[in-house]
C-alpha cells in the first residue's frame, strides 16, 4: 500500500527530444510533502542535449522554489556550456536554501558527453561497463569549489541514468537487468519505484537510444 501510494505522488515525463533518442524522467516529493524540492530539465539545443538533475538543500516549499529557480536559469541559458550554467545557477541560488546539481551536455551526432556536478547528485553510464562521472563537494548557492568538467562517450547500447540522493546508489546491471532493453521512462519508473527512498526527495531522468 506504502509503494502503491509513492507511485500515484510521482510525476513521470517522456521529453520530446527527438527521434533519435529515448528520454524520460521521473520525480516524486518525500512522504509527507506536496512539492518536490527536486527538478529535471531537459531541452534540446541543435545537435545538442542538455540534461540536468536539481537536488535543493532540505525539502517543502523553500526547497520547491529553488529548484523551480533553478529551471528558470536554465531556461534563459539557451547557449551557455556546463561549466557556465554551474556558475550562473551558484549564482542565482544565493538567496535560496541552495541545491546540488548534475549537469549534462550531449552531443547528439558523436554521443560523447560534458559532465559536470556539484553536490550529491549521481551520473552512470550503464552498458557493458558501469562508469561514474565525477561530481565536486559543494551547494550551489553558498559553498562552489572548484568544478570539474568531465567528458565521455555513449556506445549504441549505453544507457545514461542521472538521478539525486533520494535514490540509492546501490544497484547495478545484475539488479535490474531489464534496464539493457526497457524504454527510458520504464526504466525511470522502475528505478524510483524499486530504489527510492521514501523520506526524501527523488528524481531521475534516463537517455538511451542516441544514434
Amino acid at each position: 500500500e506504502r509503494q502503491a501510494k509513492d507511485n500515484r505522488r510521482s510525476k513521470s515525463r517522456a521529453a520530446d527530444v527527438g527521434p533519435e533518442i529515448d528520454c524520460a524522467y521521473v520525480i516524486r516529493p518525500c512522504q509527507g510533502e506536496l512539492v518536490s524540492g527536486d527538478a529535471v530539465y531537459v531541452d534540446r539545443r541543435g545537435d545538442h542535449l542538455l540534461v540536468v538533475v536539481i537536488d535543493a538543500l532540505g525539502h517543502g516549499p523553500d526547497a520547491s522554489r529553488a529548484a523551480r529557480l533553478a529551471q528558470s536559469v536554465l531556461r534563459d541559458s539557451k547557449k551557455a556550456s556546463v561549466m557556465t550554467l554551474v556558475q550562473a545557477l551558484h549564482e542565482a541560488l544565493a538567496t535560496t536554501v541552495g541545491a546540488a546539481a548534475g549537469l549534462c551536455e550531449i552531443d547528439i551526432p558523436t554521443r560523447t558527453g560534458q559532465y559536470c556536478a556539484v553536490g550529491n547528485t549521481v551520473g552512470r553510464v550503464l552498458g557493458k561497463r558501469d562508469l561514474r562521472l565525477h561530481a565536486t563537494a559543494g551547494v550551489l548557492g553558498s559553498n562552489l569549489r572548484s568544478p570539474r568538467q568531465e567528458r565521455f562517450h555513449l556506445e549504441p547500447s549505453d544507457i545514461l541514468v542521472m538521478y539525486s540522493d533520494g535514490i540509492s546508489d546501490r544497484f547495478g546491471m545484475d539488479d535490474y537487468p531489464q534496464i539493457g532493453y526497457q524504454h527510458a521512462r520504464t526504466i525511470a519508473t522502475n528505478l524510483l519505484a524499486r530504489f527510492g527512498k521514501q523520506h526524501d526527495d527523488a528524481s531521475c531522468v534516463v537517455v538511451r537510444s542516441l544514434s
